[in-house]
């Protein structure tokens, strides 16, 4: 069987060894190989980082987290945003 897929190999520490194993126990990975449960972990983990960093080049202060998913409000003459 061939596949288009570089081979790595990685080492872990035991505890986080035990974490990923015990990830087997949620429904979602159940049936993931070893393999595929690392490949969604790493996806995952490399989606967080990236909406990490956006999220951090888009904050300005005085802006909470939440703030960004929605468009900017109305602002008054100081450029303070007002609430709507």
């Amino acid at each position: 069987m061939s596949t288009n897929m570089k081979r790595t190999t990685v080492s872990f520490t035991d505890e986080l060894t035990d974490r990923i194993f015990s990830l087997r126990a949620d429904a979602r990975f159940r049936r993931c190989s070893y393999s595929e449960l690392i490949r969604q972990l790493a996806e995952k983990g490399l989606e967080m980082l990236e909406l990490e960093q956006l999220r951090s080049e888009a904050a300005a202060p005085g802006l909470g987290l939440g703030d960004l998913a929605t468009e900017p409000g109305p602002q008054s003459e100081a450029g303070i945003r007002d609430s709507a």
